[in-house]
């Protein structure tokens, strides 16, 4: 059975602000140094994305405006995998997010446009009057409007890390290295903190459900680092 146009509008929302964000980030990387518009003028929102990602260090902004642009990449990968539905909650999430990194950056017009789009959802969803933060103000994290179950209690596969097995599912590299926020980023909320506080807690178990997400995506960990937060995903062909 066909979708209905309804269906369609939380994607339709999501990849506008995209394209507003793709605009704005042009603009923001240009009026850096060493670059000219020749460079990002002609890229997509992925390579813009990770120019922004890779030259954070240069720039003085908070650590969550670098969550907020992996948070931004995963709302690319959700558009450009789209399969014909849209969590209407994950929508109002990819907006939320994509807003506050908007704001984070001091791009007032995108962010004007956007704000409209995520109003939009906001209203489709009967929360208009609803107050959503795009960032948790403890753990530092992308908001997580959805929950274990799906519409009708049907239970999601992997639970909360879920989005990770998704997000894995479209990583192009071999090997994928990344900081503990920026997983938070992707599952919408906090680990626990016993992944913080036992390196164990990202062994490659199946006894573990929160392993089974990247298992079963055809992953496995390496080069855990507590003290810097950071680890590797390697895919299972290739680790040793």
């Amino acid at each position: 059975m066909p979708h209905s146009p309804r269906t369609h509008q939380e994607k339709r929302r999501v990849d506008d602000a995209l394209d507003v964000l793709r605009s704005a980030l042009v603009e923001y990387l240009t009026a850096l140094p060493r670059t000219s518009r020749r460079v990002y003028g002609s890229a997509d929102l992925q390579a813009l994305l990770m120019a922004f990602i890779d030259r954070f260090v240069e720039l003085v902004l908070p650590s969550r405006v670098r969550t907020l642009a992996f948070a931004a990449k995963d709302a690319r990968n959700e558009v450009a995998h789209y399969t014909g539905v849209m969590a209407p909650e994950d929508a109002l999430r990819h907006l939320s997010n994509i807003r506050q990194l908007l704001q984070d950056l001091d791009a007032r017009s995108a962010f004007t446009e956007v704000d409209g789009l995520y109003n939009e959802q906001l209203e489709s969803l009967g929360m208009r009057d609803a107050v959503v933060p795009a960032v948790a103000a403890e753990t530092k994290s992308p908001i997580a409007v959805t929950g274990p179950t799906a519409k009708g209690g049907t239970v999601v596969p992997h639970g909360k890390y879920g989005a990770l097995h998704r997000h894995l599912n479209t990583v192009v590299e071999d090997q994928w290295t990344v900081t503990f926020q920026d997983i938070e980023a992707i599952l919408g909320g906090p680990l626990p903190r016993s992944a913080r506080q036992h390196r164990p807690w990202w062994g490659n178990s199946r006894s573990h459900s929160h392993a089974r997400a990247w298992l079963d995506a055809g992953w496995r960990t390496r080069g855990v680092d507590l003290s810097s937060e950071t680890l590797s995903f390697v895919r299972s062909s290739n680790a040793q």
